[in-house]
């Protein structure tokens, strides 16, 4: 079984990783593209601050393999130099930030799909975009029937009343920002006089508050000249009680 499992390695493109930390367990490429980033859904997964959510992409075509940078943060480098897009060959090395991998491709790897099960494979999938084509193809052609029985007079009818509508509706619309504009105005108004009368019952509290410190100020000059006349009273009244010929003779105080 071990030499089955490192024949069929053997026969496949891989790539062997030499730097980062990882295990030298090789990864198969064994689809028709290969992600590579940190992002959960890659192929191949680098857990680095340095790798990108999706940072590269190994793709088979026609020509062989290619290695396809995917606008990462830290870059792409094969053998050393940055790339962009290049064609990969047996023995490159690839380094994606920490991570450096040795590209492997065996003489059958190294071409495109050519492979007996590759060409079943492909086969069956143009089976099944030609049964997908047919099928949309035919639910188009059943959704054409209703819409064939609208043209054109329906049609133009239903076109009519729907631009009727979207008139109505701008009419209204403007009407609405009319009404705003006015609504606007009013508030403005309505402000304006409201800051007038907090002016004019400020000015008013002001007034009363003067009012009320003159009439306490009144009734104090007041309530002292009573003061003064109770105490003129109660002299007079002393003088009567101790001489009365002085109350007749007119030398009293007089109040």
């Amino acid at each position: 079984m071990s030499s089955k499992h490192d024949a069929a390695m053997g026969a496949q493109a891989t790539l062997v990783p030499l730097h980062g930390g990882l295990e030298r367990k090789a990864r198969v490429l064994d689809k028709e593209a290969i992600l590579i980033g940190r992002a959960h859904g890659c192929d191949i997964r680098l857990e680095s601050a340095e790798i990108s959510s999706v940072h590269c992409l190994v793709t088979r075509g026609s020509d062989g393999w290619r290695l396809r940078d995917c606008n990462s943060r830290a870059g792409t480098r094969l053998n050393g130099d940055q790339v962009k897009v290049s064609r990969l060959h047996d023995g490159d090395l690839v380094q994606l930030g920490p991570f450096c991998f040795q590209v492997q491709l065996p003489e059958l790897a190294k071409a495109g799909p050519a492979g007996g099960h590759e060409v079943q494979r492909l086969q069956k999938s143009r089976r099944r975009l030609v049964k997908l084509a047919l099928t949309m193809r035919r639910r188009l052609q059943e959704l054409a029937g209703p819409l064939g029985m609208l043209f054109p007079e329906d049609l133009n009818r239903k076109a009519s009343g729907l631009r009727q509508r979207i008139r109505s509706y701008n009419q209204r619309l403007t009407q609405l920002e009319e009404a705003e504009r006015d609504l606007c105005q009013d508030r403005d108004i309505l402000e304006r006089e409201r800051e007038a009368h907090r002016s004019h019952v400020d000015k008013v509290e002001r007034e009363l508050v003067a009012r009320l410190k003159e009439a306490d100020a009144e009734i104090r000059r007041r309530w002292q000249d009573f003061q003064k006349r109770c105490d003129l009273a109660r002299r007079s009244l002393a003088y009567e009680n101790e001489d009365p010929e002085l109350s007749d003779s007119g030398l009293l105080p007089q109040i």
